[in-house]
């Protein structure tokens, strides 16, 4: 019993150590380098905001009067 504890909370730690992983993604394809997310630049700053979503690990760009419509980006840069 004590074994299946042990391993429910390494199991537990290694879940949380992995929803901290989002601003750094390991890039597969070359080894040692990573991706970092993509960060909006080309966007109506006098109108638009940037919000970065930690559940999606993603940055959107919103209207700052109406925040449930986007706006266009038209530039990102990572």
């Amino acid at each position: 019993m004590n074994v299946l504890l042990g391993r429910l909370v390494i199991l537990a730690t290694f879940v949380t150590l992995c929803n901290a992983s989002c601003y750094l993604i390991p890039n597969k394809i070359v080894p040692g380098e990573s991706t970092k997310i993509a960060i909006p630049v080309g966007y109506d700053k006098d109108n638009c905001q940037k919000i970065f979503k930690q559940e999606d690990c993603k940055y959107i760009v919103v209207e700052k009067k109406d925040p449930n419509k986007t706006c266009d980006v038209t530039e990102w840069i990572s």
